[in-house]
């Protein structure tokens, strides 16, 4: 069996429903990608940013260790200058252990704003995710719930719900009403 064979043997095994199953999921999914445009915009920006100023930073160290190190090999010409010269270096170098002490000390508050600040608007995405998870669920069990009988593809369906939602932090009710309710429910097949 060569490799064209193989494809399209796995292509043929393909159900509808799979398909319709990932068209729906990846519809979803680029949805909420666009619906979240901005976020992602503004992180970007913020991590640019951050990254341009380090990058400044850098290049000012490295401009201000070449100056430092050009005045040292032009000046030396005697013993007193050459005290004098490694006083500044000293000093210099202080100094700019002092400003990288001092900017490594921001970009390390900065960075952990950011962190908290995605970590909050990712747990914010998530409660949001649960409660439109829980609705969906809760909107299915009051349909099959008083009938008594559900479907074979809805009962997938409320799995998958079901999964997803215990994924993004999702208490226990489902778990301790929802699902073993839901499978004393009649199977039927429309």
């Amino acid at each position: 069996m060569d490799l064209s064979e193989f494809i399209i043997s796995k292509i043929e095994n393909i159900t509808p429903t799979a398909i319709i199953f990932c068209c729906i999921l990846l519809f979803l999914i680029i949805n909420w990608v666009i619906s979240k445009k901005d976020f992602f915009i503004d992180t970007w920006n913020k991590f640019y940013e951050h990254r341009k100023r380090r990058e400044e930073f850098f290049q000012m160290l490295i401009d201000d260790h070449k100056r430092i190190k050009e005045y040292e090999e032009n000046r030396i010409h005697d013993r007193e200058q050459s005290f004098q010269i490694q006083k500044q270096l000293i000093d210099a170098n202080a100094n700019l252990a002092e400003k990288l002490e001092s900017m490594s000390q921001k970009i390390d508050a900065n960075q952990k704003l950011t962190d908290e600040r995605f970590a909050a608007s990712e747990e914010s995405s998530k409660q949001r995710i649960r409660a439109e998870l829980k609705d969906k669920l809760l909107r299915a069990y009051r349909q099959h719930h008083a009938a008594a009988h559900i479907s074979s593809m809805e009962l997938e369906a409320m799995s998958e719900l079901i999964e997803v939602y215990s994924q993004n932090g999702g208490n226990s009710f489902v778990h301790e009403i929802i699902v073993p309710e839901m499978y004393t429910w009649e199977v039927v097949d429309e």
